[in-house]
């Protein structure tokens, strides 16, 4: 005798959506709160649904939420005898209280959650079994349909919501930043003044592109700004071609340490030096600070970046991509139509996660030789690096030298930034002795440090 297996039910508490919508109806300020937490599709029923939205239709009209309105509504919907009719909103809402709105929202949203991550399990199992399946496609694709679920995100690219939604979310942050000194969840900060005023800090889903000639320090500052964004909590991703994890920890330590480099990598300590690199190392581990030292391609970066944020509880504050002439391009075309392919596909994760991406690139030699400081004409390979960037930063050691000693005899070069591309900022001049302006930075080789310029 066969037995067939029990059928199984998805998650679902159609009390709780009744009492969700009938919190709405009964208390209009009630409405903004639940709507934060669940949309039309939350709803496991199909007619609570349909009056959730005949709700927030009417909520959009500025017209008053009662029981008559909304039956009016569902009328005009043609849609009032398919949900059940009056007697239905009158008898399904009764409400215990009002107030509890947000509570019952959250059940909701939590069997809707439960559900969305059997679907995924399902579709990526059906994956799997697939012949022509590639595993790391397959992969990839599970980790973004979790990033989604666990990021709270409605939609396939995250970024889709209503006008008055997106100047919610503004006024927030304008309030999170005014409270806290600028600083917010939603927006971190380069830690070089003269920078941030001119583009207004690091902003989700900008890419913010670095160059300079080889050896101008593009890897130091890069690391600089990575540093101060982990140490205002903000998780990092730093994926160096170039330099492997314990390169790159060397650097932060003798950086915040502070010790000289070369006494670092000699073991040459004395002093107090093993209990600041302890206190150090102490603090670094506390960081949401990700290192990855291998070149990588635009699937592997955003595969990194996505379980980054899965293990931090929170999204990727900023991506450094050290540098673009030696990560995995796509195959196929010229070396423009890859460089220009990867760009445009690190733009466009940086909107889908919603984080600032910072690549660095070389430029070309020649205006080392010359004497001249760079342009944007002189990114190397340049194709649509300018074009698919929000802000280029160029970075520049003038001809000759211009050093100076510190109190603790150690040198300090000047260097130069410009913004040389900002959309909704401030592109800068190159420094002028004359004229003054422009962004100068002091660069300290023995700790491989960037500082605020100090005359």
């Amino acid at each position: 005798m066969d037995i067939k297996p029990p059928v199984r039910v998805p998650p679902h508490n159609l009390e709780a959506e009744a009492c969700t919508l009938g919190a709405m109806v009964l208390d209009a300020r009630q409405i903004v709160a639940v709507r934060e937490i669940v949309q039309a599709d939350d709803f496991y029923r199909p007619a609570h649904q349909t009056i959730f939205k005949a709700i927030v239709e009417i909520v959009e009209a500025k017209e008053p939420v009662d029981m008559v309105s909304l039956s009016a509504k569902l009328q005009a919907m043609s849609q009032l005898e398919a949900v059940g009719g009056v007697d239905y909103l009158n008898s399904a809402f009764q409400v215990p209280d009002a107030c509890n709105a947000t509570y019952y929202a959250r059940q909701v949203r939590e069997c809707s959650t439960r559900r969305s991550i059997i679907l995924a399990g399902q579709d990526m199992a059906s994956a799997a079994y697939r012949p022509d399946g590639r595993a790391d496609t397959i992969l990839q694709t599970a980790q973004r349909r979790l990033f989604i679920l666990d990021s709270g995100l409605r939609d396939k690219g995250g970024i889709s919501q209503t006008i008055g939604e997106a100047a919610h979310a503004v006024n927030l942050d304008l309030e999170n930043r005014w409270r806290n000194g600028r600083q917010s969840e939603r927006r971190f900060y380069t830690g070089y003044h003269l920078l941030d005023d001119a583009i207004h800090g690091l902003r989700s889903g900008h890419l913010i592109t670095l160059a300079g000639t080889t050896s101008v320090g593009k890897s130091a500052l890069a690391l600089n700004i990575a540093e101060n964004v982990a140490a205002a909590g903000g998780p990092v991703v730093y994926i160096s071609a170039e330099m492997l994890p314990e390169e790159l920890a060397q650097r932060a330590l003798q950086t915040l340490a502070p010790i000289a480099g070369n006494r670092v990598a000699d073991a040459y300590l004395e002093g107090d030096d093993w209990d600041r690199l302890t206190k150090t190392e102490t603090a670094l581990r506390a960081w949401p600070f990700y290192i990855v030292g291998r070149a990588a391609s635009l699937g592997e970066i955003a595969s990194i970046t996505r379980s980054t944020a899965l293990r931090f509880g929170r999204d990727v504050a900023l991506v450094v991509v050290d540098h673009l002439q030696l990560m995995r391009w796509p195959r196929a075309g010229t070396t423009r139509e890859q460089v220009n392919e990867f760009t445009k596909g690190l733009k466009m994760l940086a909107m889908e996660l919603r984080c600032p991406i910072l690549l660095l690139s070389q430029l070309n030699r020649e205006p080392g030789k010359q004497g001249r400081p760079p342009s944007m004409h002189d990114l190397k390979e340049s194709g649509n690096i300018e074009n698919d960037s929000n802000e280029v930063l160029l970075l520049f050691k003038p001809e000759p030298v211009r050093v100076r000693e510190r109190f603790d005899r150690h040198n300090v070069v000047e260097v130069w930034l410009r913004v040389a591309k900002c959309r909704d900022g401030v592109v800068t001049p190159w420094p002028d002795s004359k004229t003054g302006g422009g962004i100068m930075l002091d660069w300290m080789p023995a700790f491989t440090k960037f500082e605020n310029w100090s005359n």
